[in-house]
C-alpha cells in the first residue's frame, strides 16, 4: 500500500515498518562537513568539487547525497536503483524533502536517479566517462544496528556484486571504484579484484 500525503509517500507492505525517504545520516555528515570535520566515504573515494559519481546502489540515497555535496554544483551524482518501490521513493523524496540545512537540500535536487540494474547501466557508458564508481551491496548478513536500513530490506536486492559488474566498472572510472562491503564477504569473488577498488569495511558495532 502506497500513502500518499502532502508531505511524503509512504510505502507498507505486510508487517513490514513504513518505508519512506528521509537523508538519514546523510544529514547527520553534511552537518559535520559544514563544521570542518572528515568523512570516511569522501575521504577513500577521493571526491573533489566537480567530479562525477555513480551510486551504482543507491538504495534510499544517503551516500548519494553526501556524493553530491562534495561534488558541489559543477559535479554529477547518479543514482542507480534496481527496485521500483526505494527508486519511486528516493526519485520523489529528493525533489521535494524539505530540511533546515540549505546544502542538504542543494545536493538532493542535484542528484538524478535512473531505475536499472548497475551492470547494464555501467555497459552503457562509455570507457573512462565518470570519476568515481560507488558499489554498497546489500549484505547477506545484516547488521542489526543499522535500523536506518532495516524497512528497505523487504524491497532491496540482494543480489551478491559480481566480477562482470566490476570489470565494468574498471573500464568506466576514471579515479576510483569504491567497494563497501561485510567483514565476513571474503568468499565473494570480487575479492579477487579488490586491488582495483578502495574497499571500506563495515562490521557491526562492538
Amino acid at each position: 500500500m502506497l500513502l500518499v500525503t502532502r508531505e511524503e509517500i509512504r510505502y507498507y507492505e505486510e508487517e513490514q515498518p513504513a518505508l519512506f525517504f528521509h537523508p538519514s545520516m546523510a544529514q547527520v555528515r553534511i552537518k559535520r562537513l559544514l563544521r570542518g570535520e572528515p568523512d570516511l566515504l569522501l575521504e577513500a573515494a577521493g571526491v573533489t568539487a566537480g567530479d562525477s559519481v555513480v551510486d551504482c546502489t543507491a538504495g534510499l540515497a544517503s551516500d548519494s547525497i553526501v556524493f553530491s555535496y562534495a561534488a558541489g554544483h559543477t559535479g554529477t551524482v547518479t543514482a542507480v536503483e534496481s527496485e521500483a518501490v526505494p527508486a519511486m521513493l528516493i526519485s520523489e523524496g529528493l525533489r521535494t524533502y524539505e530540511s533546515e540545512i540549505p546544502e542538504l537540500n542543494e545536493a538532493m535536487r542535484r542528484i538524478h536517479v535512473i531505475r536499472m540494474n548497475h551492470r547494464i547501466y555501467l555497459e552503457q557508458l562509455d570507457s573512462k566517462s565518470v570519476d568515481i564508481i560507488y558499489f554498497d551491496p546489500m549484505f547477506r548478513n545484516p547488521i542489526d544496528e543499522s535500523s536506518s536500513i532495516s524497512p528497505l530490506r523487504a524491497r532491496a536486492n540482494y543480489d551478491a556484486l559480481d566480477v562482470a559488474a566490476i570489470e565494468q566498472a574498471r573500464r568506466v572510472a576514471r579515479k576510483s571504484i569504491v567497494l563497501k562491503e561485510h567483514r565476513d564477504s571474503r568468499n565473494s569473488p570480487v575479492w579477487a579484484l579488490i586491488p582495483s577498488c578502495v574497499l571500506i569495511r563495515k562490521q557491526p558495532m562492538e
